[in-house]
C-alpha cells in the first residue's frame, strides 16, 4: 500500500471513533467553561426522563440573541399548531376566458418536481387545454425578513406567496457561451438566458445559483415560464401567444371562488422541518410561520401572536423570563431568549429530536445559531439510550461553542 493511502486509511480509522477523554464532574465543567467564556449561558440536563435534573446551570436567566436556534421552537409550534402531517397547498382556478389561474398559498417547496406532478393531476382531472396563465400572488403581500442577506444562497431569497425553486435559478454557461439549466429536473428557460447574459458567469462546467433578490418581475416570469414549460411537456396546451412567450398577467381570486384543483405538496411538515433545520433556510422559516394565520388581515403579526401563545403553553415557560420574538429566522437581533426558555422547549421537542442535524463525532443532535459575535448550540447529547438536552448561548468575538460542547459532554 502506498504511503499516502496508508495515511488516509489511518486518519479515517482515527476519525471514525469519538475522541476518548476522561469524565469530569459538573463543577469541573463549570470551571473550564468559565475560563473560556464566563458570560456564556449553559444548561445541561441529566436526561429526558421524569427525574431529569439540570447538571449545569450558568447565566440561565440572562437574555441572548438566539440566531437560528430560534428555528427549534418554530418547528415545535409548527407540529403543535399545524400537525406533523400538514402539507402546503397551491390552488388552481379557471376564469371565464379559460385562463388557468395559479393562487399562491405560501408553499416554499413549490419545485420543478412538484409542478410536474401538478401537470399530471390537472390532466387526469380533464384540464388539458387553456388560453393562458394568470398569477395570484396577493397573499402575504410585501412580507419581508429583517436583516435578510444579499447572497445568492437560497436561505437569503425573498419570500412571496407564489414562487418556484426557492426563488433561485441554477444555471451553467457552456463552451459556446450558451446559458442552460444546471438541474436535470428544471428545463432551460428564457429567463435563465436573460439573467445569465447580465451576470458574470464563468465557463464552463460549474453550476451557478442566482438568487432573484426579491425582483418580483423575475419571480413572476420564472413561475409562468416554468409552469408553461412543464405543463406543456405533460400534454397541457395553451393558445395564448403571450403565455408561450413567458408574459404574465395578475389577478386576485375572490374568496368564494372554487378551485378546479388544489395541490398538496408531497412533503409533510415533518419532512419540511427536517430540511428547515438542516439548511437553516430563512425562506422556509417564513413560509412555515405564515401558515399559523394565513388568512388574517395582518398575517405576520397574527402568526407571531399565535406562535408566542403556543410557546407560552409549554411546561416551564411560565416560570421563565418571557421570550421576545419578532420573526422566525433568527436574523433579527431584537429576538431575545434565555437558556431556560430554550431548555424548556427542548424538553417538549424530544420526540422530534431526530429532525435535528446529527453530529456523529460529538454524538449529538443540535441546531446551530450564528450571527456576527453570536455562536449558539442547542440540542441533545446522546449518552447510551438517553438524550441529554443542552443549551449553549454565547456572545463572544470567538466561536467557542464546540469547545464548550466538548466539555459538557464529558460530564458524568
Amino acid at each position: 500500500m502506498k504511503l499516502r493511502n496508508l495515511i488516509i486509511l489511518t486518519l479515517a480509522i482515527i476519525y471514525s471513533f469519538p475522541s476518548i477523554s476522561h469524565a469530569i464532574t459538573a463543577a469541573q465543567a463549570i470551571k473550564e467553561i468559565q475560563q473560556i467564556d464566563p458570560k456564556a449561558a449553559i444548561i445541561l440536563g441529566s436526561g429526558l426522563h421524569k427525574n431529569n435534573l439540570k447538571l449545569i446551570e450558568l447565566n440561565t436567566q440572562r437574555s441572548y440573541i438566539p440566531a437560528s436556534v430560534l428555528k427549534i421552537p418554530l418547528v415545535l409550534s409548527a407540529h403543535n399548531i399545524l400537525g406533523k402531517d400538514f402539507r402546503f397547498t397551491t390552488a388552481f382556478y379557471k376564469d371565464r376566458k379559460n385562463n388557468l389561474i395559479i393562487k399562491g398559498r405560501g408553499d416554499p417547496f413549490l419545485t420543478s418536481e412538484e409542478i410536474r406532478q401538478i401537470a399530471v393531476n390537472l390532466k387526469m382531472l380533464g384540464n388539458n387545454k387553456f388560453n393562458g396563465l394568470v398569477l395570484d400572488d396577493s397573499l402575504f403581500k410585501d412580507v419581508t425578513l429583517h436583516a435578510l442577506g444579499k447572497s445568492d444562497n437560497p436561505y437569503d431569497a425573498k419570500f412571496a406567496s407564489l414562487l418556484v425553486n426557492f426563488n433561485t435559478i441554477n444555471i451553467q454557461k457552456l463552451t459556446n457561451q450558451q446559458i442552460v439549466s444546471a438541474e436535470k429536473q428544471t428545463p432551460t428557460l428564457p429567463l435563465m438566458d436573460e439573467i445569465g447574459a447580465s451576470s458574470n458567469i464563468k465557463c464552463c462546467n460549474k453550476a451557478t445559483r442566482i438568487n432573484l433578490q426579491g425582483n418580483d418581475d423575475y419571480r413572476r416570469k420564472y413561475v409562468v415560464q416554468l409552469f408553461y414549460k412543464l405543463l406543456s411537456e405533460n400534454g397541457i396546451s395553451f393558445s395564448s401567444p403571450a403565455t408561450s412567450a413567458g408574459s404574465y398577467k395578475l389577478a386576485k381570486i375572490a374568496k368564494r371562488s372554487k378551485p378546479i384543483y388544489t395541490h398538496y405538496n408531497s412533503r409533510t411538515m415533518a419532512q419540511v422541518s427536517e430540511q428547515l433545520l438542516l439548511y437553516s433556510n430563512n425562506l422556509i422559516a417564513m413560509g412555515v410561520l405564515l401558515q399559523f394565520a394565513p388568512d388574517a388581515r395582518k398575517p405576520v403579526k397574527s402568526s407571531l401572536h399565535r406562535w408566542q401563545k403556543d410557546l407560552n403553553s409549554i411546561e416551564g415557560m411560565s416560570s421563565a423570563k418571557p421570550m421576545t420574538i419578532t420573526e422566525p429566522s433568527g436574523l433579527d437581533r431584537h429576538n431575545q431568549v434565555t437558556a431556560e426558555n430554550i431548555y424548556s422547549i427542548l424538553k417538549s421537542f424530544a420526540d422530534y429530536s431526530p429532525l435535528l442535524p446529527y453530529d456523529a463525532r460529538n454524538s449529538a443532535f443540535y441546531k446551530t445559531g450564528t450571527l456576527t459575535g453570536i455562536y449558539n448550540l442547542a440540542g441533545y447529547i446522546r449518552q447510551g439510550k438517553h438524550l441529554r438536552p443542552f443549551v449553549i448561548l454565547t456572545e463572544n468575538k470567538s466561536n467557542e461553542r464546540i469547545n464548550i460542547l466538548n466539555i459538557i459532554k464529558r460530564v458524568d
